[in-house]
């Protein structure tokens, strides 16, 4: 069951990305590069260089910041072993922090992207458009930023915060 939701998960944030990132991004470098005579390809190439700088951008998060994997043993590489039985409830500080600045890691390239759709960037649409496009794309990842809340107010609680710290 666990593997089927993660697969299912992992489609969803997949077609995510291809249907409301790479796509648009392909479209908005075309606009952008439509009097050069290299639209597309070169909007490809815009494209391909900005997905290899983030792809990017995690693997170095990934090495840098410790970090447990769930589906590896706990001596796996890449696991955190520093934690002894006797350091258990600093353990779960440490993943639940973690799983705070994953969240807010996470919402930074949405944050990008409702900027991006506020300028209209790209779009060609001056005007009500832009305000249109952009409270749109707003309204999308705030819908889909409620859940992420709640997990980040969970953990918080977790940690022993209050409700007041938590709910912020």
């Amino acid at each position: 069951q666990e593997s089927a939701l993660l697969a299912f998960s992992a489609g969803v944030m997949l077609a995510a990305a291809i249907f409301a990132l790479l796509l648009p991004s392909l479209a908005a470098g075309q606009v952008m590069l439509a009097a050069t005579g290299v639209a597309q390809t070169g909007a490809a190439a815009l494209t391909s260089l900005g997905l290899l700088l983030g792809m990017g951008l995690m693997l170095a998060i990934d090495k840098a910041l410790p970090h447990e994997h769930a589906v590896l043993p706990p001596a796996a590489q890449g696991h955190t072993t520093q934690w002894t039985a006797a350091g258990e409830a600093r353990a779960q500080a440490q993943r639940s922090w973690m799983m705070v600045l994953a969240i807010l890691i996470h919402n930074l390239p949405e944050g990008l992207a409702v900027g991006a759709a506020y300028s209209g960037a790209g779009l060609g649409v001056p005007g009500e458009g832009v305000r249109q496009t952009g409270a749109s794309v707003a309204l999308a990842i705030g819908l889909q930023n409620m859940p992420e809340g709640l997990i980040v107010a969970m953990a918080l609680r977790s940690l022993g915060k209050g409700v007041v710290l938590s709910w912020g």
